[in-house]
């Protein structure tokens, strides 16, 4: 596991074989075996990020999205 330079906020797990760099990395987050997760990323409240996932450079990965149709966010 490489971790470098990265805020990783509570209750976050993360598996082996993993390279973070650079990324901040919000409460209860679950990251897997073998995911590469490259600089300026930032993981939002609740992901699971799948195993053997690379996480391109500066990605906001969340379980929400915003609907203009019912001008909220949505759970995906």
């Amino acid at each position: 596991m490489n971790i470098k330079n990265s805020y990783i906020w509570d209750k976050v797990i993360i598996e082996d074989n993993c390279n973070i760099e650079f990324t901040i990395i919000t409460d209860n987050v679950h990251i897997k075996k073998g995911v590469n997760i490259q600089s300026g990323s930032m993981i939002s409240f609740g992901v699971v990020v799948k195993e053997g996932v690379t996480i391109p450079k500066a990605s906001m990965v969340s379980k929400y999205t915003f609907s203009s149709h019912t001008l909220k966010f949505e759970e995906c």
